[in-house]
């Protein structure tokens, strides 16, 4: 369970209400550029800590220490991260094990197949020995997707995850951050792909300049005035014809 109350911290984020999410349900953050949807994140991780305000992710919160450190539950993947020129695919994913384990050990079997499971869900297996720096912007983001995966986390925190990626891995990305929560993960995610967000999160938050403006039921949320408001444009809410999930068109003029 994620449980945020009241929050707010020296970094961007001035008034937050809070929310709760119950294991298996996964929320987008979205907002316009600087609304500190990324600094949510790192709030959740724990990589800042809250000037004010309670965040608990299962069993730990904000302001207790434990001796289950919160990378054993939860993992982070930022909105960019420098390449290691001349690392493989495989040992790229391979990283994310590096806090279990010491700098010349082997990697275990299930970890090894973790990984191997990782690569396949992104389609990358058949370029596991592939120079990182030798692969596009949208296939470098498949690797790092796939380092959240293969940890196997019940908690995956995810800055802009659909960033490059072609319609068909960003369709196959929502399919599998909604098979995740089907298993009761917790997928938080931020981005600018509304559409993409209403395909595999129950749930979405509304941050302007640093505040709450809305959380609800994803349905709700898109449908609303509040994100017409936030966002100033004047979205038109649709059901989809084959799976009537609420999406989002655009209108055929900006608005001002």
């Amino acid at each position: 369970m994620i449980a945020v109350s009241d929050i707010a911290a020296d970094y961007g984020i001035y008034k937050l209400d809070g929310f709760t999410l119950e294991p298996g349900e996964n929320l987008a953050i979205v907002g316009p550029n600087g609304a500190g949807k990324s600094t949510l994140l790192k709030l959740l991780f724990g990589a800042l800590t809250p000037s004010s305000g309670m965040i608990r992710l299962g069993s730990q919160t904000s302001q207790t220490q434990s001796v289950d450190p919160r990378w054993q539950t939860v993992s982070f993947m930022p909105t960019y991260e420098e390449r290691i020129n001349g690392l493989n695919v495989f040992d790229s994913v391979a990283i994310g094990f590096s806090a279990q384990r010491s700098l010349f050990d082997r990697l275990s079997d299930n970890q090894e197949n973790a990984i191997k499971t990782a690569l396949e869900n992104v389609e990358l297996w058949s370029h596991r020995l592939k120079k990182v720096d030798r692969l596009s912007a949208g296939e470098y983001q498949r690797v790092r997707l796939a380092r959240q995966f293969a940890l196997n986390r019940n908690i995956l925190l995810l800055d802009e995850p659909f960033s490059y990626l072609d319609p068909q891995h960003a369709l196959r990305m929502t399919t599998h951050f909604h098979q995740l929560s089907l298993v009761k993960k917790n997928v938080v995610i931020t981005s600018h792909e509304l559409n993409h967000a209403a395909r595999c999160c129950q749930k979405m938050l509304i941050l302007e300049n640093g505040k709450q403006a809305m959380f609800g039921p994803t349905s709700d949320v898109l449908r609303s005035e509040t994100l017409r408001r936030v966002f100033k444009v004047e979205f038109v809410p649709v059901a989809h014809p084959a799976t009537d999930e609420t999406q989002l068109l655009f209108p055929r003029e900006t608005t001002q």
